[in-house]
């Protein structure tokens, strides 16, 4: 008897598209390393805005740039732009299983 190969569904629209689709368990675990994430922040003052890339590696949480940010120990730059409003930094941490993101404008 021959037995008939299973191929993973894919990912048919976006970023991700033609990638294997993250069963729904993985999915699952990144939401609450998401929620996780967002309590703390918001324990520590900080308010959460986005959130995205749930299905890459590593959930990211997009944070608004506050005084307290330039308190966030181990943040490294990971761009330097320019856009219409002028040139900014996007700062980033990791906290736990997620990464945590703000822009910085005007340095």
């Amino acid at each position: 008897m021959n037995a008939v190969q299973q191929h993973a569904p894919r990912i048919t629209h976006g970023p991700h598209a033609g990638q294997p689709r993250p069963s729904s368990e993985i999915l699952l675990n990144r939401l609450r390393a998401a929620m996780a994430a967002v309590i703390v922040l918001k324990r520590n003052g900080h308010n959460a805005i986005d959130i995205d890339h749930m299905n890459g590696l590593t959930p990211r949480i997009w944070i608004e740039n506050c005084a307290r940010c330039a308190e966030l120990a181990d943040a490294y730059t990971v761009k330097w732009a320019i856009d219409q409003a002028g040139a900014y930094q996007v700062k980033e941490i990791k906290l736990d299983a997620v990464r945590v993101c703000w822009t910085v404008r005007g340095h």
